[in-house]
């Protein structure tokens, strides 16, 4: 049902794009009603998603009051789950949609906000990368201290294994030198 519900948002999608508004809308709100039905009433990610094309969709059509409806239904949904990166694309479209109503100090408004979120967003995206980044770094260089300590480890059994073949060649010539102290001193 997932997939179905994310097909169609994206038909609606494609619909949208192509300037066929009421076919975006339609298969927009047959996604929604799936995946209301999916998830109890409760909007995830594809749904927020789905509300925001939907809001986008009526903005479009020049269908502010019903755009600025849908969007801040959107907006609620995105910013109660933490959906940060959809709030502020909520906060675009409301923008843009109170401008289309001349309210342009809610426009003004909701264009700060945009801004505000979208670099938030961005800057929490920019420290995961980096985090990675150092992850990243911090084990290629434990990789290589394991790689510098088994060469260690190798150079000294080569010593150790030397050090013993000089050890028994003593203890040998020793043990005959005192077996057959004669021959020494001839």
């Amino acid at each position: 049902v997932m997939n179905e519900a994310i097909a169609l948002a994206s038909i609606g999608e494609a619909y949208m794009v192509a300037e066929q508004y009421d076919k975006a809308m339609l298969y927009c709100a047959n996604a929604l009603k799936l995946l209301e039905r999916l998830n109890g009433g409760v909007y995830g990610p594809a749904a927020v998603e789905t509300l925001l094309n939907i809001g986008r969709i009526y903005l479009c059509r020049n269908e502010p009051a019903e755009a600025a409806s849908t969007l801040h239904l959107a907006l609620d949904t995105a910013e109660q789950a933490n959906f940060n990166q959809y709030a502020y694309m909520c906060h675009e479209a409301l923008s843009a949609t109170y401008e289309q109503m001349q309210e342009l100090p809610l426009a003004l408004t909701h264009y700060k906000k945009f801004h505000a979120i979208k670099e938030s967003v961005i800057n929490a995206s920019s420290q995961r990368a980096m985090q990675q980044i150092e992850v990243l770094h911090n084990i290629r260089q434990a990789h290589a201290e394991t790689e510098a300590e088994k060469n260690l480890r190798e150079q000294d059994r080569q010593y150790f294994e030397q050090l013993t073949r000089i050890k028994n060649e003593f203890i040998s010539t020793a043990s005959h030198d005192l077996r057959n102290p004669v021959s020494n001193m001839l």
